[in-house]
């Protein structure tokens, strides 16, 4: 529990700085203790993002599905949606301006400079646009955005968010 409430923290602000609206993804939750949750590295998160935000474009239709297939079972009242055996969280966002989202967040202990290698060779090169620290992600023929944050520390691990823009 004692690494679940940053991570939860982390998230509540991300989505109250924003003054993002929310939509539910239905998942059950599960009886796993929440002692067992375990720090991930940038490289297992990067495959985790792949498998659930990249996996659901355009428009994350199918999150659910993917969020199940991939261990996030533990569903908050706020939408968040944990994997509770990985400290990893992933939350659908309704943002103005910007259209949905798939905010994904991850406790490391690996570096802001590992992590940031780890995007780049998935990713390519990120860039600072008006949006922050980007980089392109292509699926189906088409690329859209993953906005890159840089991690907030807690209880001795970095807080990671990787959020990905919907197509259009």
């Amino acid at each position: 529990m004692q690494m679940l409430k940053p991570l939860l923290l982390v998230a509540a602000l991300v989505g109250l700085a924003a003054c993002q609206t929310t939509t539910s993804v239905p998942v059950q939750n599960d009886n796993t203790p929440l002692e067992a949750v375990q720090p991930i590295s940038a490289e297992r998160a990067v495959a985790l993002f792949k498998a659930t935000c990249g996996a659901s474009l355009p428009n994350f239709a199918n999150l659910k599905s993917k969020l199940v297939q991939n261990g996030f079972t533990h569903k908050e009242p706020t939408g968040t949606v944990f994997n509770i055996r990985e400290d990893a969280s992933v939350k659908l966002l309704n943002g103005p301006g910007a259209g949905r989202s798939c905010s994904f967040v991850y406790a490391s202990q690996q570096s802001r400079d590992v992590a940031f290698a780890a995007y780049e060779k998935t990713f390519g090169p990120i860039a600072q646009t008006p949006l922050g620290q980007t980089a392109g992600y292509q699926s189906g023929g088409k690329t859209t955005l993953v906005l890159l944050t840089d991690p907030t520390r807690s209880n001795g691990l970095n807080y990671f968010k990787l959020s990905l823009l919907s197509q259009r």
